[in-house]
């Protein structure tokens, strides 16, 4: 029970600083844009709306009342006594509904805050708020043609609170009064957007703390899958000279007992990797010819996958023999990785199965075909994610392919790096699912209870680790809840 508690405490304070992080800055922008329009552009806005009370707009009036409730800075309590004061001069109460209306919805200070959706979804909200306040505008015309609609008689008009001489003074006065009446709520919406991470029920992931080729094996048989056809076996042949994959004596006896081929593909990054001969080479040289047949994937370039409901990738490239196997057996060394936070399941069968030519996709967010640097980070994890959903799409929705990590020799840094940080972790036990992301996000809240885990959590915190295990469950790859049930007795 403490665990279970101490480890949604510490992804609660996770989540809660990533996107206070992700939030912040166009939050303090909005108070800052929205009291700068409040202190020296609210009186025009107001006079502007005023002035049109003497032209003969009829029911276009509500184009122009919508489109400056917008404008406006105040909110829901200063737009009524503002909408009194007009009503009292006689502006008509249709434009008065419609400059109302979009004046709750939106203001300047809410517009900065959308930014951070995207433009799409931006322009989205600023288009329904004006088409609200328009259809509110016109539903009074035509609803209450010939009555009053609104009755202000018990507000009073606004009260002016910007009156200090000193303008700048005026202005972070105003600033302060607007971090004080939305502050609260701004941190309260984002608590509660962190509890939404749950961790009860969901997928089986199986746990021995034994570090063996007997353990291997018994945590793979727990899963009850039968492979099908002809079997590969993906794993990471490991940059030279001193990197963590995991050893040929150690997975010996799983690989021998699937009958599989053990599969890679290059790098696109350099190394020792890069080229099919020499990366045959290395394999050779780190014994995995000595347990099985071993092929290099995209030694003849690559194959497309349909990426199904991603926003960054349209096509996941692979090794041009990907599809010479019915099944997949993966096994990951679970540790941490410059630039993905952490390398489990998911990145052995996104970066892991893509050609070097899919890698440069990948770490691009699909911008690159040839180079795999200077991408966006937020679209790296869900590329990932992307990547990983079209292999499982491919083997059936998942059916022909489980996954294996094996948590030892827990680096900060990933197998593609010849000369990794030494751990600080101790090994932990070997870990299996049919499900990869419930898979890995076991391993990461083991990790997170783990002595000597704080290099290793900064990295994921800081490469937006979490958010390739989100995005794997947003598009359905799987599952971040799990059940973990320990085989060791």
């Amino acid at each position: 029970m403490l665990d279970i508690l101490h480890r949604e405490l510490v992804y609660l304070r996770y989540y809660f600083e990533l996107q206070l992080r992700q939030i912040l800055p166009y939050w303090v922008l909005g108070m800052v844009i929205g009291s700068v329009i409040s202190v020296f552009c609210k009186g025009a806005i107001h006079r502007l709306f005023g002035s049109i009370q003497d032209r003969k707009l009829g029911a276009l009036g509500v184009i122009p009342a919508s489109a400056l409730g917008i404008a406006s800075p105040l909110c829901m309590y200063g737009t009524i006594p503002l909408a009194a004061s007009f009503s009292q001069r006689g502006m008509a109460d249709d434009w008065l509904a419609a400059f109302m209306m979009s004046s709750i919805l939106l203001n300047p200070q809410l517009i900065i805050y959308s930014t951070a959706l995207g433009p799409v979804a931006l322009a989205i909200r600023i288009l329904s708020s004006f088409l609200c306040g328009a259809a509110a505008g016109l539903l009074v015309r035509w609803c209450f043609r010939g009555k009053h609609f609104f009755n202000f008689d018990r507000f009073s008009g606004p009260t002016n609170r910007d009156t200090d001489p000193n303008p700048v003074l005026r202005l972070l006065k105003n600033i302060g009064r607007n971090v004080k009446a939305t502050g609260p709520w701004f941190l309260l919406g984002i608590a509660l957007s962190a509890l939404e991470h749950q961790s009860e029920g969901g997928s089986t992931v199986y746990y021995i703390s034994d570090i063996t080729p007997e353990a291997i094996v018994a945590v793979y048989e727990a899963l009850g899958w039968a492979p099908t056809g002809r079997v590969a076996v993906k794993l990471s042949t490991g940059e030279p000279p001193n990197s963590n994959y995991l050893r040929p004596e150690l997975i010996k006896d799983v690989v021998q007992k699937v009958d599989g081929t053990i599969v890679e593909n290059n790098t696109a990054y350099g190394g020792s990797r890069a080229e099919t001969a020499m990366h045959y080479q290395v394999a050779r040289d780190h014994g995995f010819n000595d347990i099985a047949d071993v092929v290099i994937l995209d030694e003849n370039g690559s194959m497309s996958l349909l990426v199904n409901g991603g926003s960054v990738l349209t096509e996941n490239l692979v090794g041009a023999h990907f599809a010479d196997y019915d099944s997949y057996l993966v096994l990951s060394h679970f540790k941490g990785h410059a630039m993905a936070g952490f390398g489990g399941a998911i990145k052995n069968i996104s970066i892991g199965l893509g050609s070097a030519e899919g890698k440069c996709l990948i770490h691009t967010g699909g911008k690159s075909h040839t180079s795999p640097w200077g991408g966006d980070q937020t679209a790296f994890t869900e590329s990932m994610a992307e990547a990983g959903k079209s292999v499982s799409d491919y083997l059936g929705g998942g059916a022909r392919i489980v996954y294996v990590n094996v948590m030892n020799r827990i680096s900060i840094d990933c197998d593609c790096d010849g000369n990794p940080h030494e751990p600080d972790i101790h090994d932990i036990g070997i870990l299996a699912s049919a499900d990869p992301v419930a898979l890995d996000q076991a391993c990461v809240d083991i990790v997170s209870r783990a002595q000597g885990n704080e290099s290793l959590m900064q990295r994921i915190e800081r490469q937006q680790g979490i958010h390739t295990l989100e995005h794997a469950q947003d598009i359905g790859l799987g599952s971040r809840s799990y059940q973990l049930v320990d085989i060791g007795g």
